[in-house]
C-alpha cells in the first residue's frame, strides 16, 4: 500500500468514526465509550442494526478478536441490547474471521469510496428544487430517510425517534441537502466535515419518486459543496442501491466495511 493510500484509509475511518459518534447524538439517552482501541456507541433506540448500537475497532486494531469481543459483549450486556460489528478489511480481518465463525450475520459489506474531483454539475427538470435544510423543514429530511430506509428494512419510527434532536444533527459540522419535486420533500442526503474530509451519509429517496435522477442530482449538489467548503476529498460507505449512483460521479472503491450482527440473545 502506498503511502498516499494509507492516509486516505486513515481518512476514512476517521470520518466514519465521527459519524459514527455524531449520529447517536442525534437524539438524546445515549452513552458513548472510546477505549484505546475500540469505540462503544448505544442510542436511544435499541435497533441493533446499523450505527445506532455499535462497536467500531480504532487505529490499527487488535488481533485478540476473542477478547474485544469480550469487553463489547460485557458493555452491552447490562443495557439488554444486540448491537453491531463494523469492520474495516483493511484492518480487521481477524475480527471478521471470528465473527464468521461464531456464526454472526454479515447484513453489509459496504463499499468504501472516495471522490477525489468536483463532479459536474446538472440542470434539474422543471419543477425539482435542491435546498439547503433549515431548522424550520428539518421534518421534510426526517420524513424522506423513513420513507426511504423503510424499503432496507429500517423501521420508520426507529428513524424518527434516531433524528429526534434536529438541533443535534444541523449543527455546523453537519450539511443538509432536500430535494423538493412541486414542493414535495422526495430526497436527502448528509454530509459530515471532519479531518479535513467530508462524508456522505444518510443519502434516500421516498420509494415513489425513484428512477428520476434525484440521488443522482442531490449528490452532485452535495460533493460540490464538500469541496467548494475545504474538502480534500469525499467518502462513502454505499448500499447496493447507492453504489452505482455514485460510480458514475466517479467515486472509486478503496476498502469494504462489513457490517456483523450480534443479536441480543448472543449479549445477554
Amino acid at each position: 500500500m502506498s503511502a498516499a493510500d494509507f492516509q486516505l484509509l486513515e481518512l476514512s475511518d476517521s470520518n466514519l468514526a465521527e459519524a459514527q459518534r455524531e449520529q447517536v447524538r442525534f437524539a438524546s439517552g445515549y452513552r458513548i465509550e472510546e477505549r484505546q482501541d475500540l469505540l462503544l456507541l448505544a442510542s436511544a433506540t435499541r435497533y441493533p442494526a446499523g450505527p445506532f448500537n455499535s462497536i467500531l475497532p480504532l487505529g490499527a486494531g487488535t488481533d485478540d478478536a476473542a477478547a474485544l469481543f469480550a469487553r463489547a459483549r460485557s458493555w452491552f450486556a447490562p443495557q439488554q441490547r444486540g448491537f453491531t460489528v463494523y469492520l474495516r478489511n483493511h484492518r480487521d480481518r481477524a475480527l471478521s474471521a471470528f465473527c464468521e465463525r461464531e456464526g454472526f450475520t454479515r447484513i453489509s459489506e459496504s463499499p468504501g469510496m472516495v471522490l477525489t474531483r468536483l463532479p459536474e454539475s446538472k440542470a434539474l427538470a422543471a419543477g425539482v428544487r435542491i435546498l439547503p435544510l433549515t431548522p424550520e423543514r428539518a421534518l421534510d429530511f426526517v420524513e424522506v430517510s423513513a420513507a426511504a430506509y423503510e424499503s432496507m428494512g429500517l423501521a420508520p419510527d426507529v428513524t424518527r425517534k434516531a433524528f429526534a434532536s434536529p438541533e443535534r444533527w444541523l449543527a455546523p459540522q453537519w450539511h443538509v441537502q432536500v430535494v423538493y419535486e412541486s414542493d414535495r420533500p422526495v430526497a436527502g442526503a448528509m454530509l459530515l466535515f471532519s479531518h479535513g474530509i467530508a462524508g456522505v451519509y444518510w443519502v434516500g429517496t421516498r420509494p415513489d419518486a425513484r428512477g428520476r435522477g434525484y440521488a443522482d442530482a442531490v449528490m452532485r449538489v452535495i460533493t460540490r459543496y464538500a469541496f467548494e467548503h475545504g474538502a480534500r476529498l469525499v467518502v462513502l460507505q454505499a448500499s447496493p442501491m447507492g453504489e452505482p449512483v455514485y460510480r458514475r460521479l466517479g467515486f472509486r472503491e478503496v476498502t469494504r466495511y462489513p457490517w456483523y450482527l450480534v443479536p441480543k440473545d448472543r449479549v445477554v
